[in-house]
């Protein structure tokens, strides 16, 4: 039973793929002399014998371009790690070659590290996830959701662009123009697809999985109908109510099963554009957060959680011009912890620091005046990061130097840049470096020489591909 839903989700999650993916061929085959679009990073199935591609691309638009790494000897192929460091990002998806040394060669380990933010690709009808997000049902698995999910739409949908906090649709339920529908297909497992096996593919464990469809049935009105398969079969619905003349948004949800009944229910006031009350409720938890935006740039929040026994209060402080910029996020929790995050930029000086419970994180950097002649700009940088982990202390610090190009290619990515530097913390000390490069204005490569690291005095270069 669990193989033939795992292969009929599977499939279904293929076949909507598909219509967004109108060239999925090996490298050799795409013209690489193509328009400069972004290149959307994802994984790609490594099945050919004696030929290993690393997470290369799915091809959103017929011109795209592909990158890709191959390698020849699978033995070097270990497993798939993830990192500790994830960040909510929905619009970035990375892949990393990490080679270790221990002694003297780069051979005693070489595996691919997926990071957890998700890639997310899309437009208005259609949008596709792929990586860790959440699942659209509520599941005791969400937080550890690695798969793909594809989203159909016809008509319009009010809730805008689809975003990763969207998809958890017990929390975000899809709210339809008249006439409008959507259908969702989600395939994955727990943790990572790929576990340790000695393979890059590895086995698929602890599959999950769903079907949803979305139907406007009036102007106020959206239900929802499905299936969803954890462990064993669920029915999935959903009712949503949202009138145009009041204030309030309701979103009741139910999962059905040989466990019985579980109820879900959200209640969203906004009585006004400045002032968001959230309330969720379950068997188990009650959840809250709050958002009232005072002024221009103030705004007061608070959260809480029933089973965790959370209560959080705070503000949030922006301002900004073309000298100087400052955000502060404060808050207090009912342990009388504070956790406080500050980004500032005075001229060429920029303070970044975040600290809560167990970790605290501080980035000072200062930018000198371009030197023309030269063709680069030149900073200096002081990191510093301490963590709590598991009744030990752990902590680095790198001072270092920043040599990048005058000139950025798109937003964000500077053509070329080097990090030079000096790191020492618990676990030792020892040289820091990275050599990096703009392709194209979403798409970067970086050369990575370390050390030491905040959890390892164990010598690591790495090969990163960035995309967004």
């Amino acid at each position: 039973m669990k193989a033939i839903v795992a292969n009929l989700i599977l499939g279904s999650v293929a076949c909507i793929a598909s219509s967004s993916l109108p060239v999925l061929a090996d490298v050799s085959s795409q013209n690489q002399n193509a328009p400069d679009t972004p290149a959307n990073l994802s994984a790609k199935s490594l099945e050919s014998p004696g030929v290993f591609v690393l997470p290369s691309a799915y091809i959103f638009e017929a011109e795209s371009v592909v990158y890709s790494i191959s390698l020849e000897d699978k033995e070097y192929i270990k497993n798939v790690i993830q990192q500790d460091d994830w960040k909510p990002n929905q619009n970035i998806f990375n892949s990393t070659i990490d080679l270790t040394s221990k002694g003297s060669g780069l051979t005693d380990r070489l595996g691919v590290s997926l990071k957890r933010e998700p890639y997310l690709n899309g437009n208005d009808q259609e949008d596709l996830i792929f990586g860790k997000h959440h699942t659209f049902w509520q599941s005791e698995k969400q937080q550890n959701y690695w798969g793909l999910t594809t989203v159909k739409t016809w008509g319009e949908s009010k809730t805008g662009d689809l975003s990763v906090e969207q998809l958890d649709y017990i929390d975000s339920a899809p709210i339809l123009a008249p006439g409008a529908s959507t259908l969702t297909i989600s395939g994955g497992s727990k943790q990572n697809l790929v576990k340790h096996q000695n393979t890059l593919l590895g086995k698929v464990s602890e599959f999950q999985g769903g079907v949803a469809f979305h139907q406007s049935l009036a102007e106020e009105v959206t239900v929802g109908l499905g299936f969803v398969y954890e462990d064993f079969l669920l029915g999935f619905s959903q009712f949503t109510y949202q009138p145009d003349n009041f204030p309030l948004h309701t979103t009741v949800s139910v999962l059905q099963g040989k466990e019985g009944i579980e109820l879900y229910s959200h209640l969203k006031l906004q009585p006004s554009e400045e002032i968001v009350f959230n309330l969720y409720a379950d068997e188990k938890d009650q959840k809250f957060d709050f958002n009232w935006g005072l002024v221009s740039g103030l705004t007061l929040i608070a959260d809480g959680n029933s089973e965790t026994e959370r209560l959080r209060a705070g503000a949030e402080l922006t301002f900004k011009n073309e000298f100087f910029s400052f955000l502060a996020k404060a808050q207090l929790n009912n342990n009388n912890e504070l956790q406080w995050r500050i980004n500032s930029k005075l001229g060429n000086f920029r303070l970044n620091y975040t600290t809560d419970d167990s970790k605290t994180n501080t980035e000072i950097k200062y930018n000198f005046n371009s030197v023309q002649e030269s063709g680069f700009q030149f900073a200096v940088f002081f990191e510093n990061k301490n963590r709590q982990r598991r009744k030990k202390e752990e902590n680095l610090a790198v001072w270092g130097w920043n040599i990048h190009s005058p000139e950025k290619l798109g937003k964000n990515r500077y053509r070329w840049e080097i990090d030079l530097g000096y790191g020492f913390g618990s676990e030792g000390e020892g040289a820091i470096a990275s050599i990096g490069a703009a392709i194209n204005p979403s798409l970067s490569m970086k050369l990575s020489y370390e050390e030491v690291s905040l959890t390892s005095d164990e010598t690591k270069v790495k090969l990163e591909l960035s995309s967004d």
